[in-house]
């Protein structure tokens, strides 16, 4: 049986799409009644728990013997993330794949990175077979960071040169790649980066949005304080706000332009567009 940690997300809803069209047993872990609620199939059974219960992630674990793990950001995510492993092993689960980030590395600016790849090694180490995957930045988060800003003064700012290019994924894509990963069940010890299939740039993504928007948007490259300011600004946690200009100050220096055709490989089809993403998911702009 497969289970799914992260069943309900950008990522995990379209992986539940493909799993549940494949008609395979599958054990999803939801966190709250309304999450569960996003689930259905009758190849589906839903177990609600919280990945930082011991206890709930034991009762979710037993019958499954591949694993898809995905946790949100969180500054307790190596420890939750290495707990979700050590419970998979006592489990008796085969195999895991995991989504981690293209960007993972002990060195990366980017925090999210550096707590990532404490669990890819840990992973690894574990005994367990497993499959880590690399997605590069999505494109559904474009409209997170700055559709607020952009609704409220027509101006899009970022810590990036308006030029450097970005092989961003939509989260459908990379959903539809690890539903293959899992029921192909023949990647053990791998890693795989997954890429959109073209450069998007800040100030091309800015166009774009405003075309489609029939409006005018301005990009403006900023510094990396005023770019961390703006997110603060906007609410978001100044441990996230470091994240992201951690991934700002990589966009700039032009070390995330990678382009596979992993979608292809995995799917039979390319990745989508900027403008097909876009075409689907306007309304995050308005």
């Amino acid at each position: 049986m497969i289970g799914v940690i992260g069943s309900t997300g950008q990522v995990g809803a379209p992986l539940m799409e493909v799993l549940t069209a494949a008609n395979v047993p599958v054990k999803a872990l939801a966190h709250s009644p309304e999450s569960a609620q996003k689930l259905s199939g009758d190849n589906v059974q839903v177990v609600i728990g919280d990945v930082r219960n011991d206890e709930d992630v034991r009762d979710f674990m037993q019958g499954v013997t591949s694993l898809f793990m995905l946790t949100p950001p969180a500054e307790d995510q190596v420890e939750v993330q290495n707990k979700l492993v050590d419970a998979a092993v006592e489990s008796g689960v085969d195999s895991i794949v995991k989504l981690s980030v293209y960007t993972a590395a002990d060195d990366s600016p980017c925090g999210f990175s550096r707590w990532h790849v404490v669990n890819d090694r840990y992973i690894a180490a574990s005994g367990l077979d497993y499959t880590i995957l690399h997605p590069h930045s999505f494109m559904q988060s474009m409209a997170v960071q700055f559709a607020g800003r952009i609704r409220a003064n027509g101006i899009m700012e970022a810590a990036v040169r308006p030029d450097a290019g970005i092989t961003m994924i939509d989260v459908r894509d990379v959903g539809a790649v690890a539903a293959q990963v899992l029921l192909e069940n023949n990647h053990q010890n791998e890693t795989i980066l997954i890429t959109g299939p073209e450069e998007v740039t800040y100030s091309g993504c800015a166009a774009q949005v405003a075309e489609a928007l029939d409006t005018s948007i301005e990009y403006r490259k900023v510094s990396v304080d005023e770019a961390r300011a703006n997110f603060v600004a906007d609410g978001v946690p100044g441990w996230v706000a470091d994240s992201l200009v951690g991934l700002h100050f990589m966009y700039d220096t032009g070390l995330l332009n990678p382009r596979i055709d992993t979608v292809r490989r995995f799917t039979g089809r390319p990745a989508r567009t900027f403008s097909d993403y876009l075409a689907d998911n306007l309304a995050d702009w308005r």
